[in-house]
């Protein structure tokens, strides 16, 4: 061993001091990260995230669905064969979906 591999026992002691106030530090840490107000607060955020995310695909996947629309009634308005069926079963589903209702509002209050 070289003189300067060989340490004070003043140096062997800082090194233990620095090391036990790292192990502090990290132990420190994990305690708050594993603390249930802290997963709790977690969990919120990542779903606070994954809402507005899917509320932004909704909205966008709506205006493509409104345009869509749109563009198949002018399509059957300038008398294309196929929007003009697409318009007539969206026309009898609906009336379908309201008689349903009407009917069952007259059964209900039979």
């Amino acid at each position: 061993m070289s003189d300067q591999d060989i340490r004070t026992p003043e140096q062997i002691q800082a090194d233990l001091a620095a090391t036990r106030a790292q192990m502090s530090a990290t132990v420190d840490e994990l305690v708050q990260t594993l603390k249930p107000s802290t997963q709790v607060r977690r969990a919120r955020d990542r779903a606070q995230v994954k809402a507005a995310e899917l509320w932004d695909l909704s909205l966008s996947t709506a205006k493509r669905l409104r345009e869509r629309a749109s563009d198949t009634v002018e399509d059957a308005r300038s008398g294309e064969r196929e929007a003009l069926v697409r318009v007539g079963a969206v026309a009898a589903a609906t009336a379908g979906v309201v008689g349903l209702c009407v009917l069952r509002a007259v059964r209900r209050h039979s």
